[in-house]
């Protein structure tokens, strides 16, 4: 038999939020041998996620075809037309040369395969191989994405990455394009050095497009281990009463294999779970319903022994996403585009957003959100990149509505990065509002929030018990398009510039604002140049001079300040503090702004203006006081 595996393209239609047994699924698998030998195990990653289809959606409709390059005369029907998930099987290897493949027919067939069936369902199309036919185009595209969103099918693109770097970036708006008209997504793969990983990967992003389950925790165990093995996790309060699963998978999918015996599951209680599940040997563990408070006392443990260390293993604890209105702590995460060319998208930088929340209607706070940014190649390593809900402005608008958010930078690197996010509690307790409005500006200022809005609601913190609260999920794969090592962005802009107080007969302002980053929000500013106008009399001058200053900073001539710092911020999100002492005799009301500077001597937009009122250094011979010493304006 040709051991050659597959580099296979997937299709799969899901709906949401329906039965299962209504639900209809079209796999459309290109069945060829990959010309990239390094990830031969390619096919065994897709019988892992039919198998898991199959666990999950086993009173489904499905049907499946197989094809070379998608042209009429190399594709097979299977199953013979749709029948129930339960026949769904192993795919053996393939044994056809790799072709590259025709997208818009792969489209119509499919298209076809839904004609006088209950309208709805999801395509979900893996891609890998040599590439797309460059014959295919965009409009064609667009309009056979059209007739699959008219006949209620989502499409869903997961892409391996093709061999050829021209044809991924001819492919990329196409796939755009079919996916987004239909409300769907695109998903790439990372390619590890490790076929268990690349596996994993694929296994996650097989089954985040279905959103039915959401992970808790997971782990990679390698294979320079010991036989026995074991995974240790936390099931946090908001899901008591829930169903969780937790498994092992296996990534060795082919007809001779190692074996895991042995297994178990221990909760903090003692309680026996007995429910074991096995698919095909590659995904086996529990499924544990009706958690109990007593469940969530401790840690939980998952062990077996695997007969062959030189296999490594995936462990995975998951719980159920019954629908939007669960009181379970959920999170999503989105990137603001999929495709990045840092030559061309000059004043468009990369961000991502976290939304956690229970139900619809409860905003979860008091947590830590980290984004996960690592290169597809041997040996990177991950950044680490700090999400805020903070209202600051920039990046994030709105403080305490449960959505973090951050740019992306330092990713000049040609290729895919992986980006996935971790979400953990700060204290023993996180906190949701409800009954929520949203506020602008800051009440005092002295208040945190500043410059984007706040919301404003009734805040019930949420106790944790003993345990944690642990999410892990995936925002996605970004492609960059063009390597640019020149690439640089500003300093993060000041949005929270704010008078903290005033020494009034010192003729000193204290200014507060929360730290610039270097690119944006990563790495610190370098320097801050501050200057202060004298308000003009005139109202036309005065509103000019506000706009000369937003747009002209660098060229106007500031009154004669002195600048003393404190300690610079050594990263932003930090307090930084300054004080102004102002020299000029002139008394009256002041604007002041300032704008960061990295040290690359980038500079970012000038903050927002504030207002100060400055005692006179002129003596006048008259016992009038003023009626009302206001000194701090916002």
């Amino acid at each position: 038999m040709d051991q050659t595996y597959a580099e296979p393209t997937v299709i799969i239609a899901k709906q949401s939020n329906i039965p299962a047994t209504k639900m209809q699924t079209l796999f459309a698998i290109q069945y060829i041998k990959t010309t990239n030998t390094a990830y031969d195990d390619r096919i065994k990653w897709v019988n892992l996620g039919l198998n898991k289809y199959k666990t999950d959606f086993a009173n489904s409709a499905i049907s499946l075809f197989t094809f070379t390059s998608g042209t009429d005369t190399d594709i097979y029907d299977q199953y013979n037309g749709w029948q129930s998930a339960e026949v769904l099987d192993i795919l053996k290897p393939p044994t056809k040369t790799a072709e590259l493949m025709d997208f818009e027919y792969v489209l119509n067939h499919g298209n076809a395969l839904f004609t006088n069936r209950d309208k709805g369902g999801t395509f979900i199309i893996v891609i890998g191989g040599p590439g797309i036919k460059t014959a295919n185009s965009v409009d064609k595209v667009n309009k056979l994405a059209v007739q699959l969103r008219d006949k209620g099918i989502k499409l869903n693109i997961i892409v391996f990455p093709f061999d050829s770097h021209d044809n991924r970036v001819f492919a990329s708006p196409l796939f755009q394009t079919a996916a987004s008209v239909t409300s769907g997504r695109v998903v790439y793969v990372r390619e590890d050095s490790s076929a268990a990983r690349t596996a994993h990967q694929f296994i996650k992003a097989f089954g985040s497009l279905t959103d039915d389950y959401q992970i808790i925790d997971e782990k990679y165990i390698d294979s320079s281990g010991e036989k026995p093995i074991d995974f240790k996790f936390s099931v946090d309060r908001s899901l008591s009463s829930k169903s969780a699963r937790v498994y092992f998978i296996r990534t060795d999918t082919g007809s001779s294999y190692s074996k895991l015996t042995d297994h178990k599951l221990k909760l903090p209680t003692g309680r026996s779970i007995e429910n074991f599940v096995s698919r095909g040997s590659f995904l086996e563990g529990f499924i544990v319903k009706d958690i109990s408070d007593d469940d969530l006392s401790g840690e939980w443990q998952l062990s077996a022994n695997r007969d062959d260390t030189s296999v490594p293993v995936i462990a995975v604890a998951e719980f159920a996403t019954n629908s939007v209105d669960d009181t379970v702590i959920k999170a999503q995460c989105l990137l603001n585009t999929q495709v990045f060319n840092p030559k061309t998208d000059t004043n468009r930088p990369v961000m991502a957003y976290v939304n956690i929340h229970k139900k619809l209607d409860e905003l979860i706070a008091n947590v830590s959100v980290k984004l996960s940014v690592i290169y597809d190649a041997k040996g990177s390593q991950p950044k680490v990149i700090d999400m805020y809900d903070d209202g600051s402005g920039a990046p994030d608008i709105t403080k305490g509505d449960g959505i973090f958010s951050n740019y992306i930078t330092d990713i000049g690197n040609q290729g895919y990065w992986t980006v996935s996010a971790e979400i953990t509690n700060i204290e023993s307790t996180v906190d949701f509002t409800t009954n929520f409005g949203s506020t602008s500006l800051p009440k005092t200022s002295s208040d945190s929030a500043c410059c984007g809005s706040r919301v404003d609601g009734k805040t019930t913190p949420f106790p944790l018990s003993v345990t944690k609260l642990s999410r892990k999920l995936e925002c996605g794969t970004l492609f960059v398009t063009n390597k640019d090592e020149n690439r640089e962005y500003p300093p993060n802009p000041v949005r929270d510039l704010r008078v903290e107080s005033v020494e009034y007969e010192n003729r000193t302002i204290n200014l507060l604002w929360t730290a610039s980053g270097g690119d944006y929000t990563t790495g610190f500013t370098d320097m801050y140049t501050i200057k202060a106008f004298h308000q003009k009399d005139n109202h036309e001058e005065d509103e000019k001079q506000l706009q000369e200053i937003r747009t002209k900073f660098n060229n106007l001539h500031s009154a004669d300040i002195s600048v003393t710092f404190d300690t610079m911020a050594d990263r932003y999100g930090k307090e930084q503090r300054c004080q102004i002492r102002f020299n000029t005799d002139t008394g009256g009301v002041y604007y002041v702004a300032l704008r960061a500077k990295d040290t690359d001597k980038y500079e970012s937009v000038v903050s927002n203006v504030v207002l100060a009122y400055i005692k006179s250094n002129v003596i006048i011979q008259s016992t009038t006081a003023f009626a009302n010493d206001v000194s701090i304006y916002q």
